[in-house]
């Protein structure tokens, strides 16, 4: 066949395409097989460009093909993108052309070879061709071999090809493993055509289920493969296509067509991921889940409640694009033993673009239990609140790698269930910081709970938590003695840094929790309180004249669907830190500045661990205290005092209602007015300095020389729908969420879609 007769070829992302449609595409066949041609015909979809740029293998198989027709909606929207005028008939599958392919072939009385698929399988092709296409020349051979170049068994099935002298060619061993094998042999091969197949066969022979037609045109088919074999393909669909995203929009930007680009990242590769807490018997009707959101604001960061308390998943971007896939079962075994497996996959549009979000293992008997892997964990549950949740920990940043063993209830039959015991053991890796290598954390808590579970209870934990070990990026490596960590004691391996002596050995965070719950008839009322300390001078003040903590009210109403579900109210504050005195209680003279010494617990952060309470850039704790890089996005001349934490002194009022609109249709109002001043060490220029006397110190250079007050808000709706005949649920969230005060004002808007099967 002649260049010219050849279809018009294209480039999208480095890789070469053609306008094929199906007809024309039959009719190139029938050309280059009447011209006894050895040409390979490629295929494209969005797997398929994922390997191209990743596997090496593959790229020499689509260099020696002779074009290649698009097979996937998604490479019809990449090239729309790109300026080719293309549409849904320039997208062929191999479910729309084996049959027309075979037909031709059958009035041709052409010779046709297979290679593919399971030994087993092969009479049900054969019989499937024979009876159908009986012109045909048909044979087959399986798709489980030795394929090494030179092996017995690879050159006994070349000779078998060739004896067959045929016309076609059909390969299909799955992606890349078909289109290497081509690629290594393609010389040796009599074939006049030779296409690459996939498992084009098992639609026909009943293997595999044929995707509704109409679902290809609008390139939703792949939602149908995924529910059908989720495991298999979850990488394919999920994972894949958003790693390609950094390629894609790089090659775009050349083009300058920056809004065409970001409403393809909106249409055609799917929004962002958004994860929430489920319990294990919603999971388990529901093992597996795709969730998706969209989440665009007036500026370069999203809203306060858009962004925060979602475990890492929405970054601070002003439109984000991404997607998570989740599987959570919950499996009962013998002996009272229970195994919970659950793993969350993540990819964005925004670095990181792909990870691991969730990904462990937990082994239950009786209210013992044992967890492991890369997850999030909150020892104190039992308040429900979406807003300030925790001064220890909380939903905020991204789930750390650990290790949690633990009883939840523990109770006495004896006692009648009035008295429970709870507490867990952790030792979890945060890795690097921007000052210090390799930190290690550790949390654990220890509480009980008085009255009974139905009525009124009230329960008492104690949480401490600590970051340790690891090595300055200096060199100088801190001593990385558990026990002492565990005890919070201090350290005679100090060598270097031997003021550190006098000091805990690594960053401690202590909280008193405090939970009252009382039932009356339908109405369930919840009292919590939490006090917050770093050291023995925070602790003393405990009960006394510290005002620092979080206190919240919580009322509940168990009626069918009401109007008004939920309504709760938290009031936080930790400005007072021990006082506003020096901190080391060591020195004394003039310089206490009438102030007692033994203050400024400058909560969350710590002199060795710079980065404080913060993992992957973001609080572990208290989603209100403001890191560096937050404020930088309002103050961008906010001066870098060394430290991530710079805003830990801060009042706040939230108030949380929830409810029905009607029986699927929820929605829920958060509104929290906060005060923000700083840090300690802002106000007076130095963590041991006083305004008064300090000459260096610019009070223009802090933003929160007057305080702050800024106010986060947002309203959402949630639709849930039953998919009742396949035990599945669509849940779709619209949320609107407003921000304004003395920091910034923006608007951002977020639409979630989850379906669960």
């Amino acid at each position: 066949m002649k260049a010219t007769e050849l279809p018009a070829q294209f480039e999208v992302a480095d890789v070469k395409l053609s306008d094929m449609t199906l007809g024309r595409l039959l009719n190139t066949i029938d050309g280059l097989c009447s011209e006894k041609q050895n040409a390979i015909i490629g295929n494209h979809n969005l797997h398929s460009l994922y390997l191209y740029h990743n596997h090496e293998e593959i790229r020499s198989f689509y260099q020696k093909a002779l074009f290649n027709f698009i097979d996937g909606m998604p490479l019809v929207w990449l090239a729309r993108a790109f300026g080719v005028k293309l549409n849904s008939t320039n997208r062929i599958t191999y479910v729309d052309l084996l049959k027309p392919l075979l037909q031709m072939a059958n009035e041709r009385h052409w010779h046709v070879f297979f290679v593919g698929g399971k030994k087993e399988n092969l009479s049900k092709v054969i019989s499937f061709v024979g009876t159908d296409f009986p012109n045909i020349q048909f044979h087959a051979h399986n798709g489980y071999f030795d394929r090494t170049i030179g092996s017995a068994e690879n050159t006994a099935l070349i000779n078998e090809i060739n004896s067959s002298n045929p016309h076609v060619l059909l390969v299909g061993m799955g992606m890349p493993v078909q289109e290497e094998w081509i690629a290594n042999n393609h010389e040796q091969l009599s074939a006049s055509v030779t296409l690459n197949c996939g498992a084009c066969f098992d639609y026909f022979i009943g293997i595999q289920k044929q995707p509704p037609r109409w679902l290809g045109p609008i390139g939703l088919e792949w939602l149908f493969r995924l529910y059908n074999e989720p495991q298999r393909l979850y990488k394919r669909y999920l994972i894949e296509p958003l790693a390609l995203l950094p390629l894609l929009i790089s090659k775009y930007l050349r083009r300058k067509q920056t809004p065409t680009l970001l409403l393809l990242i909106l249409l055609s590769i799917w929004p962002f991921a958004y994860c929430q807490a489920q319990n294990d018997t919603a999971v388990t009707e529901h093992p597996y889940s795709i969730t998706s959101v969209s989440a665009v604001a007036t500026k370069g960061f999203q809203p306060f409640y858009h962004e925060f308390n979602q475990q890492g998943i929405i970054p601070d971007n002003q439109a984000n694009s991404a997607l998570m896939a989740g599987y959570h079962k919950r499996d009962t075994l013998k002996h009272n033993f229970a195994i919970t497996n659950k793993a969350l996959f993540f990819a964005s549009t925004a670095k990181p673009y792909a990870r691991i979000q969730n990904l462990s293992s937990k082994i239950s008997y009786y209210s013992f239990f044992i967890k492991v892997g890369r997850f999030t964990f909150r020892p104190n549950k039992g308040f429900p609140s979406s807003g300030n949740t925790s001064l220890f920990l909380s939903n905020n940043a991204v789930p750390i790698p650990q290790f949690v063993i633990g009883s939840n209830n523990l109770t006495f039959s004896k006692l009648k269930n009035r008295v429970a015991l709870k507490g867990h053991f952790s030792i979890g890796y945060l890795g690097n910081s921007s000052v210090t290598l390799h930190r290690m954390f550790h949390h654990k808590s220890a509480g009980i709970r008085l009255g009974h579970p139905h009525y009124a209870t009230l329960t008492a934990t104690v949480n401490h938590s600590a970051i340790y070990g690891g090595t300055l990026r200096s060199g100088i490596k801190i001593p990385n003695e558990f026990w002492n960590v565990f005890l919070a004691r201090r350290s005679d391996e100090w060598t270097i840094l031997s003021g550190e002596k006098l000091n805990r050995l690594g960053s401690h965070i202590g909280v008193y929790d405090l939970l009252y719950y009382q039932r009356i008839k339908k109405v369930d009322i919840r009292l919590h309180y939490q006090y917050l300390f770093e050291d023995n001078s925070g602790r003393r003040y405990f009960l006394k004249k510290n005002p620092d903590g979080l206190y919240g009210i919580n009322v509940s109403f168990k009626q069918k669907a009401p109007k008004i579900k939920s309504i709760t109210y938290e009031y936080v504050r930790t400005t007072y830190q021990s006082g506003e005195g020096l901190p080391d209680t060591s020195v004394s003279g003039s310089i206490t500045n009438g102030m007692t010494l033994g203050g400024r617990d400058d909560y969350y952060n710590n002199y060795l661990y710079r980065d404080g309470y913060t993992y992957k850039g973001l609080v572990m704790a208290n989603p209100l205290i403001l890191t560096y890089n937050r404020t930088l996005s309002f103050w961008p001349a906010y001066p870098n005092y060394g430290v991530q934490i710079v805003n830990n002194r801060l009042t706040a009022h939230h108030i949380e209602i929830s409810g029905f609109i009607r029986n699927n249709l929820t929605y829920k109002i958060n509104v929290t007015l906060t005060t923000n001043f700083g840090t300690y060490t802002e106000k007076h220029g130095g963590r041991f300095a006083w305004k008064e006397f300090n000459n260096n110190f610019d009070p223009s250079k802090n933003p929160f020389n007057t305080p702050l007050n800024q106010t986060y808000s947002a309203f959402s709706i949630s639709h849930q729908y039953d998919i009742k005949m396949k035990k599945q649920q669509l849940e779709t969230t619209l949320s609107l969420a407003y921000d304004t005060g003395d920091m910034y004002q923006i608007f951002g808007t977020l639409l979630s879609i989850k379906y669960k099967m």
